[in-house]
């Protein structure tokens, strides 16, 4: 009898843990020969460049591999195979038969093609990131993708995404498009006028400097909820739009040929925490801003800008960064003690005038200060020697003079802190 009772024991121990091995690989997969497809159509990784768990897909059922999620009835719901550093393709007939598929995440790999019929049969598809397959043959945004209506995030940054913008990228085909992330591409072409007004983020920085998006920036007045618009580095030209949607917080439109003044309409961004308006050829003088409190950088370098500072500019007082480097501003640097966040000032190249000014030692917190290539005369505030964070102050090339306030920085305390090069007026080091 007790051998009776040891032997029942030991196969409800068995059932258990066999139990558990099946619930650990999850349901059965009844997408097993697309999966099957897709490992077929894949390049793994060999040696030290293998992924931890990837030894899974060699399992008899999809469901347990490593990055692939099924559902209670055993369908694939989410591949996420990030950074895995797979080759191949992703194919028709391994991912895009994937029918509940909602999910894919899929970037820093080394797939070297895309078919244009990978979305077709993807209609329940809502999260799309391709981000850094830099392998990638140049390739178009396939017009497959537009069966996938509920598609709310689609990413490819840095992975060779070539052509124009397409058409087909409007609100009618995805009506809940909220983040539409470009970056670093080899786009050309204009900015479609009709992308979906239900975009958040959109992010069109270019990369290769052989093909840019071009054309004047269409209206933006239809989109509500735009929160963040980066389109630097292209070859956009005309006006910076006065129409921008008051919910932005990022507005990134380095780098491009837009003329004209800032227009007056950014003074009401007031939930605006970043304003780069570098490397343009914008002109006028720099607008009120001063309502802008949640400004945590404001960078207008690179244009043509002309008038002083505005002293409106010390209501920004979360203000981190504030570079107005390469204009043509003048008169003399505001008292800017109220910027009690500024890490960073840099004014280089400019016509500004006057002396360096004491107040900047009720910046506590300052860095950086670049006051390089101006017209600066009198003597440099010892009072400086206080900022206790700061690692660089760049005098060069003004009209100072008197001694320099010993402040040196770096591991050995061997590095000066103040430079003074193209100053004919100073004399050397303070005494201590």
């Amino acid at each position: 009898m007790a051998y009776m009772a040891s032997s029942t024991w030991l196969h409800i121990l068995l059932a258990a843990v066999f139990t558990t091995v099946a619930a650990d690989d999850g349901p059965a997969c009844l997408d097993q020969e697309a999966m099957q497809n897709l490992k077929a159509s894949l390049v793994f990784p060999t040696g030290s460049s293998v992924v931890y768990g990837m030894e899974s897909w060699n399992k008899p059922n999809a469901c347990g591999w490593n990055g692939i999620f099924c559902d209670v009835s055993g369908r694939v719901w989410k591949v996420n195979i990030e950074g895995f550093n797979l080759g191949g393709t992703l194919t028709a007939a391994g991912l895009g038969s994937l029918p509940n598929l909602r999910e894919l995440y899929a970037k820093l790999n080394k797939f070297t093609s895309l078919p244009s019929d990978l979305f077709a049969n993807l209609t329940k598809l809502e999260v799309v990131s391709l981000d850094q397959n830099t392998y990638l043959s140049p390739w178009n945004i396939p017009e497959s993708l537009t069966a996938a209506r509920n598609l709310s995030s689609f990413s490819a940054v840095n992975s060779n995404v070539q052509g124009t913008l397409p058409e087909f990228l409007t609100g009618e085909n995805f009506p809940v498009l909220r983040f539409l992330d470009l970056s670093l591409h080899s786009l050309s072409g204009p900015i479609p006028s009709q992308l979906p007004a239900t975009l958040e983020t959109l992010r069109l920085s270019a990369l290769n400097q052989e093909h840019h998006l071009s054309g004047e920036i269409p209206d933006l007045s239809h989109f509500t909820s735009l929160k963040e618009l980066d389109v630097d580095y292209n070859d956009l030209t005309g006006p910076v739009p006065e129409n921008i949607p008051s919910t932005l917080q990022v507005l990134s439109m380095a780098g491009n040929q837009l003329t004209g003044p800032i227009p007056l309409s950014i003074a009401s961004l007031t939930s605006l925490t970043k304003l780069d308006l570098s490397l343009n050829q914008l002109s006028g003088e720099i607008p009120d801003l001063s309502r802008l409190t949640t400004l945590q950088e404001v960078d207008l370098a690179g244009n043509s800008l002309t008038g002083a500072i505005p002293p409106t500019i010390t209501g920004l007082t979360n203000l981190s960064t504030l570079d107005l480097s390469e204009n043509q501003l003048s008169g003399e640097i505001p008292d800017l003690s109220p910027l009690a966040s500024l890490k960073n000032l840099y004014t280089r190249n400019n016509s500004l005038t006057g002396p360096v000014p004491e107040s900047l030692v009720n910046l506590t917190l300052l860095e950086n200060v670049i006051l390089a290539e101006n017209s600066l005369t009198g003597t440099i505030p010892r009072s400086i020697t206080r900022l206790t964070h700061l690692s660089e102050l760049d005098l060069s090339y003004n009209q100072l003079s008197g001694c320099v306030p010993p402040m040196t920085t770096g591991d050995y305390g061997d590095e000066e802190v103040i430079k003074t090069e193209g100053n004919a007026g100073i004399t050397g080091t303070c005494p201590p």
